[in-house]
């Protein structure tokens, strides 16, 4: 199955589509949808779909704004846009970003199912390279691969400075200002080495496309990896994007567990062992939990460095603020049609997937079932005790389009606003 995530806000379009998808037999899969760009990407980050259909013009973020920030932040999306004859230079700019198809409207089903196909062929392609790289890399114990997974761990561990080999091989992270690491632990569900060696190989072939990211195997269970951005914020925003991407698919591939620790960002590769030794200690910290993503910065530092025993027994107390203020945020601005993801991690002084993270280890939900219940209940007392139209009430609890507040009501509640009301 392939997950599709569609962003348009023509209400009738996206009821064609999700009618396609959805038909028995198809190997697609409609994972999300939303009517208009920034929307779409909070949900894109939540629902990690294999490809990504929009229309380019859309309120709040344009389709080639959605596709430039989904490409950067989860390259492995394969991105099929939708546009207007008149519409060349979004297609000079999407050209640019690298999406996989550009149709013009209008678009008819055979024309969207051939470039699904083409984008699920893309993507067995690369997984396919993957396998074959991996095979080569078991094979020939004294390649390129290996030795420069050799000097990576040197560098991280602080046993060598040498960088010659790494930059040859990586020369992006001779232009980034900012790194990190990060130690994923696999937990199996039973002692089996074949659930390790899946859930392994699938961390590296969700880190794999991104060219700024360096990743190694640290035996069975736990893969070690080192991630570059031109800024600190831009390095938070894309490590916590790729390490909920690898531990979903982790996941999803095997019967196991993955946690997640993020070590401190440094100003240079050469103190990467600084930030190797505070992800050591973040790992430390949450294996009493399990299954998690934490960075070092995330730790109290009151409990920095406390080791499993005396560690504590919920981290409620380490995100409550957090935690509550989004919640008082979400429920004083349900309303704004405008409200997302990236506004309330603004509010909270996070980055949108750090927030998103966080956000849904401690409350058991997405940042979006919480705005989305807050929607419907307010909806569900209006349409109990006033008589204002479905339609005005769409707009009273923050959709911009009355359409996608029908469709949403009716998935969540099972009944349309009319036959609620009734």
């Amino acid at each position: 199955m392939y997950g599709v995530f569609f962003a348009d806000d023509e209400a009738a379009m996206r009821d064609g589509l999700r009618n396609s998808i959805t038909c028995e037999g198809s190997k697609f899969s409609l994972v999300g949808e939303a009517p208009d760009g920034e929307l779409a990407l909070s949900m894109i980050a939540e629902t990690t779909p294999d490809i990504l259909i929009t229309d380019v013009r859309m309120p709040f973020m344009d389709g080639i704004e959605l596709s430039r920030r989904v490409a950067r932040t989860m390259p492995w999306v394969k991105i099929i846009i939708l546009s207007g004859h008149d519409e060349f230079e979004y297609a000079k700019q999407a050209i640019k970003i690298g999406v996989t198809e550009y149709l013009l409207k209008p678009v008819t089903s055979p024309i969207l199912f051939q470039a699904l196909e083409n984008a699920a062929h893309a993507i067995d392609a690369e997984r396919e390279r993957r396998r074959a790289f991996d095979a080569l890399r078991v094979e020939a114990s004294d390649a390129r691969v290996l030795k420069l997974e050799r000097e990576w761990s040197n560098l991280v561990y602080g046993i060598s400075n040498d960088m010659t080999g790494i930059l040859s091989n990586m020369p992006s992270f001779a232009a980034m200002s900012d790194f990190q690491t990060a130690i994923f632990e696999i937990e199996p569900s039973e002692d089996d080495g074949a659930i390790l060696a899946r859930a392994g190989r699938a961390i590296s072939e969700t880190l794999a496309p991104n060219e700024n990211i360096a990743h190694f195997p640290e035996g069975a269970g736990r893969v070690v990896a080192v991630f570059a951005a031109e800024n600190e914020e831009t390095l938070e925003e894309e490590t916590y994007a790729a390490a909920r991407a690898a531990k979903y698919d982790a996941e999803r591939s095997s019967a196991c567990s993955v946690s997640a620790a993020i070590g401190t960002p440094v100003k240079s590769v050469l103190s990467l062992p600084k930030s190797m030794s505070a992800a050591k200690r973040a790992l430390r910290y949450i294996e009493r939990s399990g299954g998690v993503i934490m960075g070092y910065g995330d730790i109290d530092g009151e409990n920095r460095g406390k080791d499993r025993k005396n560690a504590p027994e919920s981290s409620a107390s380490r995100y409550g603020g957090v935690i509550e203020k989004s919640r008082d945020y979400i429920a004083n601005h349900y309303s704004d049609g405008s409200i997302s993801l990236n506004s309330v991690a603004e509010h909270v002084g996070m980055s949108p997937n750090h927030f998103s993270t966080i956000f849904s280890q401690e409350t058991g939900e997405t940042f979006i079932d919480r705005l989305t219940s807050a929607r419907l209940e307010r909806a569900k007392e209006l349409l109990r005790t006033t008589a204002a139209k479905a339609s005005d009430i769409a707009y009273m609890v923050g959709y911009n389009d009355p359409h996608y507040f029908s469709y949403v009501f009716k998935k969540n509640v099972g009944l349309s606003p009319s036959d609620y009301r009734r």
